[in-house]
């Protein structure tokens, strides 16, 4: 009988990248289960070759996936390969937005100048529109808004399509409305509100302590940013005034919303240049 053989692949890990590759130190069991996803189907001999792991160490490892019956053995080569049961795993484990690394950009330097606080909110689906991430800790995180009142909410719909608002708005109203949601939306209310935003190019929030403007991600996702200010972290009037007057000069009015890796990059910018216009009028 000929022997099957699995793909040889190994030669992909040389020893020299993993002399340098920062996953070399990643627990044997990820580096296992990675090796059997990318290269299987996979022997143990091959795994050994690739991952420079002890063969008794490889065998544990692939024990308790087997158990957890998350790989399984050919029986003609005995090479290993990934259970249609992990499949179903991840097919119902969360997964972040795709635009959840963009919203780290924009609030990784708001967090680091402690300046301020910022939350990056987008829809994760039609009618559903929640905050993804935040620099503080109160927010509501996942949690849907009302699309007729919360600001982050009218931001983001500002820049929409007629027909992709009509969607989420039909949705929002089956799902999610109150009331007074509804209320707004039939009495004309909201839309009047989302002209007013789209010649402003930003809304306020009701007690002028924060407000929102549009985002675009990448591949036309939307979403929209709030900046607040945060007497604990010492929000100075000035800066947040000046730092509103930055945006709305610079990217707004208009229809099509901020584009998030550029706001990413003004940020830094700006708050490094008020860095150093604060430690002036400190000296």
């Amino acid at each position: 009988m000929t022997q099957m053989t699995a793909p040889v692949l190994v030669e992909q890990i040389d020893s020299a990248e993993r002399s340098t590759n920062p996953t070399a130190a990643a627990p044997a069991a990820l580096l296992v289960l990675e090796a059997i996803a990318t290269l299987g189907p996979i022997t143990v001999a091959q795994m050994v070759r690739a991952l420079s792991l002890p063969e008794d160490e490889i065998w544990q490892v692939i024990s308790a996936l087997e158990r957890r019956d998350w790989v399984s053995a050919r029986i003609s080569d005995h090479a290993f390969e990934i259970s249609p049961k992990i499949d179903t795993f991840f097919a119902r484990a969360h997964v972040a937005l795709p635009e959840a690394d963009e919203a780290r950009q924009i609030l990784e330097p708001v967090a680091a100048s402690q300046r301020m606080l910022a939350t990056v909110g987008a829809f994760s689906a039609k009618g559903e529109f929640c905050a993804m991430d935040a620099t503080g800790s109160q927010t509501d995180l996942g949690q849907p808004r009302s699309l007729a009142f919360d600001h982050l909410a009218l931001a983001a719909q500002s820049v929409l399509t007629p027909s992709a608002l009509n969607r989420h708005l039909t949705a929002f109203q089956e799902k999610f409305a109150t009331p007074e949601d509804l209320a707004m939306i039939k009495s004309g209310g909201h839309a009047a509100n989302l002209a007013r935003l789209q010649l402003d190019g930003l809304v306020w929030s009701a007690t002028k302590d924060g407000f929102a403007v549009p985002l675009r991600f990448a591949f036309g996702a939307v979403g929209a940013v709030e900046f607040a200010a945060c007497p604990e972290l010492g929000t100075q009037a000035f800066f947040f005034q000046e730092f509103a007057r930055r945006l709305k000069i610079t990217y707004l009015p208009g229809r099509y919303g901020i584009e998030a890796r550029g706001l990413s990059d003004l940020l830094k910018l700006s708050l490094a240049f008020d860095d150093f216009i604060y430690d002036q009028r400190e000296a």
